[in-house]
């Protein structure tokens, strides 16, 4: 029986996305000042404070290439929203809300003038290669977390769920694809709808 010695290579399992505790999202807003040291160059370096990136990510649902594309005048702080969005039509160019939680960081990162919301080296946004390696992974080793970015985006569809915010909300807000044609055509959701809804969410207890 040949079949003994012959070995199947199965499909390997795709990264699973673990969301983020309440705990850990509380962790999360204690450590915004933990610092990740960001190299310049051979003998040059700052100290930077990427904890506010995380809870954006969480708070919004946003692809972590998403919140490092978004310019300052993609925000419209009075009315609580960015314009940002990319990979796909529904996605792209899309109302975000902001959770007022989030309010005051983003107000802060607008504060600094620069072109990006979050820049990295010479005002220039991250590639998110360089933000998971030198940013993100740097900070959860310091606060004792095991995550990847896109994990955010997961923390924001569960709990968008737990807290019962519509389906098709919650397509609008996230960037997913609505199929039902009634959805899609007729029904049409304003930014202070949208930034209603999302302030529904209670990401942790203050």
């Amino acid at each position: 029986d040949y079949s003994q010695y012959v070995k199947i290579k199965g499909k390997e399992s795709e990264q699973i996305h673990v969301p983020f505790t309440v705990e850990e999202v509380a962790k999360l807003w204690a450590g915004l000042d933990t610092p990740v040291r960001l190299n310049l160059g051979r003998y040059n370096f700052t100290m930077v404070y990427p904890a506010d990136t995380v809870l954006m990510l969480i708070y919004t649902g946003m692809r972590p290439s998403e919140l490092l594309n978004i310019r300052c005048e993609d925000i419209n702080l009075a009315e609580r929203y960015m314009i940002g969005g990319m990979k796909t039509e529904a996605g792209k160019e899309r109302i975000i809300p902001l959770h007022d939680d989030i309010v005051p960081l983003v107000e802060k990162r607008l504060a600094t003038g620069t072109e990006w919301l979050i820049p990295y080296k010479a005002d220039r946004p991250a590639k998110l290669q360089q933000y998971y390696l030198r940013l993100f992974t740097p900070l959860m080793e310091a606060l004792g977390m095991n995550h990847l970015p896109h994990d955010g985006r997961h923390t924001f569809a569960t709990f968008a769920d737990r807290f019962d915010i519509k389906p098709l909300r919650k397509k609008l807000i996230m960037g997913h694809k609505i199929t039902d044609i009634t959805d899609g055509v007729y029904t049409h959701k304003t930014a202070a709808e949208l930034v209603e809804e999302v302030n529904k969410i209670v990401f942790w207890e203050k």
